[in-house]
């Protein structure tokens, strides 16, 4: 909940894309108890503007046109660390739902996909500052259909990996590093890593070892691939 000794909230917007401010502040027009302090086109100004001004909703852009990664997932998880009073919106075209599961698990108090439109940020503060979380409509469908279907790895048939992928994690499985994968197969080592990247992006992983227990998991559908 927001402080109720404060008259206003006080909301700092950041995004690198000037235009997509402007699309925010309208969006967030209208409302006597609502007083966005800063803006920030860039992650030092945003650290600056923090720092210095008090914020009750930090409502942050990330790659409209690209969609998150997991790269993403550290500073969202910084942001949160630093200012644990600031109920973070994270604004995002997107459709993966593991992704979304960990930026809402990292503390992170709402999401909404910008491919529908701005419309649904005022519900979001107004459910925020009730003490809730707020996700889109169309979002909170693809969770609850990834909940009720189950993990990503689960749904995953082996189909999503190309046969060099599926070849680099099988010798990943055995013990050897990228260096190693690169000389044994005869590709560089920039393209393994790319393609153990790849593999664990699709199979929406995080480190090595979860990449051989995906895998492990979805072996005996492998063959259809190949």
């Amino acid at each position: 909940m927001f402080n109720q000794y404060f008259q206003a909230v006080q909301i700092v917007v950041a995004d690198e894309y000037p235009l997509v401010l402007v699309a925010i502040e309208k969006a967030l027009e209208g409302r006597d108890n609502w007083e966005i302090v800063a803006t920030a086109t860039a992650e030092e100004e945003l650290a600056a503007k923090l720092k210095n001004t008090r914020c009750d909703v930090l409502v942050y852009g990330l790659h409209h046109d690209e969609g998150l990664t997991y790269a993403n997932l550290p500073q969202l998880e910084k942001l949160v660390g630093l200012y644990p009073h600031t109920k973070v919106i994270v604004l995002a075209q997107h459709t993966d739902p593991t992704i979304i599961s960990r930026i809402l698990a990292a503390g992170c108090c709402g999401f909404i996909d910008t491919s529908i439109g701005l419309a649904q940020l005022p519900y979001a503060i107004d459910e925020i500052g009730k003490g809730g979380r707020y996700v889109d409509p169309a979002t909170t469908k693809l969770l609850v259909q990834h909940m009720f279907v189950g993990s990503a790895r689960q749904q995953l048939s082996g189909k999503e990996l190309t046969p060099r992928e599926i070849e680099v994690i099988r010798l990943f499985e055995k013990g050897m590093n990228v260096s190693e994968i690169a000389s044994h197969t005869k590709r560089s080592v920039k393209t393994i890593h790319t393609q153990k990247q790849s593999a664990m992006r699709k199979l929406g992983v995080r480190s090595g070892e979860e990449l051989i227990d995906a895998f492990k998991y979805i072996e005996a559908n492998l063959a259809r691939v190949e």
